[in-house]
């Protein structure tokens, strides 16, 4: 998951509190991140992950979805 897209989803869970009457929902996280120094860094570690997890290679892409995923740029 990009940090825009879990902005995204903070906005839309902040619109149906704000809906329900509640301005200051609690927000939690618990994630891993892959973070690159530029995008060929990030695409290297995600490559590493494949190489480290090599029957799970189907599982990772699932996995990356719900991971923060990112360059220090972003």
């Amino acid at each position: 998951m990009r940090p825009d897209d879990y902005a995204a989803k903070v906005a839309r869970l902040r619109g149906f509190a704000a809906e329900a009457g509640d301005t200051t929902p609690r927000l939690s996280i618990g994630l891993y991140a892959i973070v690159g120094e530029d995008e060929a860094d990030l695409a290297r570690r995600i490559e590493g992950m494949r190489a480290w997890l090599p029957g799970a290679a189907g599982d990772l892409d699932a996995w990356l979805e719900d991971a923060l995923v990112g360059t220090v740029d972003v």
